[in-house]
């Protein structure tokens, strides 16, 4: 896997946050309709991803923490051979704002040691998808995009890529 194109937070993301906010006035000029610019987006994404090695990063790991569900829970449980209780009680706290769902204790996520996931086998959905960019309706999400960009070396090529071809920066 290619990692000479990573580009780190410290690199581009900070450099570059006093331009994100153009990102959401820029999307009402597209015109392209919603499940084109996904179509792009997804392509890129895939293109993108086969490039980056996010093992060379880890910032999800290291700055955000994931949303996790009972299922995550009790998959994570089974895997680590410890009671879903333990998992909860070691790991995670509850949501203030969800009832049922849980957030990681502790940035960086404690299951991360040396780039890696500990549990990437039952990771959480939230891992799985992330950084979310496969999901539709990719222009109504761009305010989470933007909370990404400095984060995640893939968001900042998608975006950059993206922007030519439907005219973010328009």
């Amino acid at each position: 896997m290619m990692h000479a194109s990573l580009i780190t937070r410290e690199d581009h993301g900070h450099k570059n946050e006093k331009r994100n906010p153009r990102v959401r006035r820029y999307s009402t000029y597209l015109d392209k309709d919603e499940s084109e610019k996904d179509i792009i987006v997804h392509r890129i994404n895939v293109e993108v991803t086969k490039r980056i090695d996010c093992t060379k990063c880890a910032n999800c790991c290291k700055e955000m923490g994931p949303r996790l569900t009972k299922q995550d829970i009790r998959a994570i449980s089974k895997y680590l051979d410890i009671t879903e209780e333990k998992v909860i009680s070691k790991y995670l706290k509850e949501r203030k704002d969800k009832v049922g769902e849980y957030l990681v204790a502790r940035i960086p996520c404690s299951f991360l040691k040396e780039n890696r996931c500990r549990i990437y086998d039952v990771r959480p959905e939230d891992c799985k998808s992330y950084p979310h960019l496969t999901k539709a309706q990719f222009i109504s999400r761009l305010a989470g995009l933007v909370e990404r960009y400095p984060v995640c070396p893939i968001v900042v090529e998608v975006y950059n890529q993206s922007k030519t071809e439907i005219r973010l920066n328009a």
